[in-house]
């Protein structure tokens, strides 16, 4: 008896066409910082930070807070990480621009 073959893996977003690549990735941005907007701490901050990135689809305006130094910090971040990390209820990553800890800010997993 051979080897038994293993089922290849699909990813989806890989098969699709580069400019459907983009409209996804736009799509998913606008519907994350929608949400995170609402959930936001630093409104003025969160929307200067989402107006200067407005048009780049590959990265998305995201809240954290800081463990250590509790302050609320805006972040911006890839969309594509982002969306690997939303299995969970949040995630730390970053360095705190306050107390320099890295992986220090935890930032919420808005699911879409």
């Amino acid at each position: 008896m051979g080897e038994k073959e293993t089922p290849r893996t699909f990813n989806a977003f890989d098969s699709l066409s580069p400019d459907m690549k983009k409209r996804f990735m736009h799509f998913n941005k606008l519907e994350i910082e929608a949400k995170m907007f609402r959930i936001s701490n630093n409104f003025e901050n969160f929307e200067k930070a989402r107006f200067e990135f407005r048009n780049d689809y590959e990265k998305i305006v995201a809240e954290g807070f800081c463990q250590y130094c509790n302050l609320y910090h805006v972040m911006v971040l890839s969309v594509i990480e982002y969306l690997n990390k939303i299995r969970y209820d949040e995630y730390e990553t970053g360095k705190c621009p306050k107390c320099k800890r890295e992986n220090s800010i935890r930032i919420p997993s808005i699911r879409i």
